[in-house]
């Protein structure tokens, strides 16, 4: 008895290690017929007669809820009839466009017990009375750095002062001064920018100087006054020799070769060497063209990192 304990042991702890081992096979396997499970056919099934006093499974429509929204600063109560399935930005155009003094929707943020409302989420995804003889208060705060004072919108209009217009008599009129067209210098004239002004020259108006009758010898005068703005050249077209002679050493290839190979004697690995030209040549991208940049690091072997 002993041995078979011990033969049985032995089976179950093969049977066991055979079950974990994972069953691999061929491409062309195809289980045989009897190992296929069967299809089970469908078939027919009586429906149950149709019951015209059976209650109908339609789905109610939703009911009103009643609501209440309050703010603290100002302090005001407007109470709103919403629907169960309306979303949050729904209820704040709703209280926008029913209640003159709330806020726009825009600047509304609604909080119930603390926790702010999301825009997308429907009213009975959130703890919502619906009983109407005791609404639900909600809170209504603004959004940082929006202004609502509470006051009623109303129409603008346009104040009455604007459309009176005041006319003087004739006889008091005094002529307006004609101006003249500047010169053709002054018109061509160009800014310290080196392109052509827009505005036309200052012009000088003096009053009209008394006569000795008491009579004034004439209407007010304009005095034309040249100025000259071309105070400085216009910038220099194109390069400088000097910044002309550094482009030519910026995008030799050579150069950044030879860098490379001093910096590989300051550093004690080449990744530190490799990093230290990198922020050098990254200094100097803004004075290079891509096809400059593809050259250089083609010809110096440096990869670049991220994409740079």
């Amino acid at each position: 008895m002993a041995h078979l304990g011990e033969e049985l042991a032995f089976l179950k702890t093969q049977a066991l290690s055979l079950r974990d081992l994972p069953v691999t096979l061929p491409n062309d396997y195809q289980p045989a017929l009897e190992d296929i499970p069967k299809r089970v056919l469908p078939f027919p099934v009586a429906l149950p007669p149709h019951n015209p006093k059976a209650p109908s499974s339609r789905v109610s429509p939703p009911t009103g809820i009643s609501i209440v929204v309050k703010s603290t600063k100002p302090s005001l109560s407007f109470p709103l009839t919403v629907n169960s399935t309306d979303t949050i930005a729904q209820i704040k155009e709703l209280l926008a466009k029913e209640h003159p003094r709330a806020p726009p929707a825009n600047i509304q943020r609604l909080l119930l017990k603390g926790k702010v409302l999301s825009d997308n989420k429907l009213l009975k995804e959130y703890p919502i009375a619906s009983s109407i003889a005791t609404p639900t208060i909600i809170t209504l705060m603004t959004k940082p750095g929006s202004t609502w004072t509470g006051e009623e919108k109303s129409a603008t209009t346009a104040p009455v002062e604007s459309a009176i217009v005041t006319t003087e008599p004739e006889s008091f009129a005094q002529p307006s001064p004609t101006r003249l067209p500047p010169p053709a210098h002054a018109r061509h004239a160009r800014s310290l920018s080196g392109q052509a002004d827009s505005m036309p020259l200052p012009s000088l108006t003096l009053s009209p100087t008394p006569s000795p009758e008491g009579t004034a010898a004439g209407g007010a005068s304009e005095m034309k006054l040249d100025m000259d703005l071309n105070l400085l050249p216009d910038p220099p077209r194109g390069r400088t020799p000097k910044a002309e002679a550094f482009h030519q050493v910026i995008t030799d290839p050579d150069f950044w070769t030879r860098l490379l190979e001093f910096l590989s004697k300051e550093f004690k690995t080449p990744e530190d060497a490799t990093t230290a030209w990198e922020e050098f040549f990254l200094a100097s991208k803004s004075h290079l063209t891509p096809h400059e940049i593809a050259k250089i690091r083609d010809v110096t072997g440096v990869v670049a990192m991220a994409g740079l």
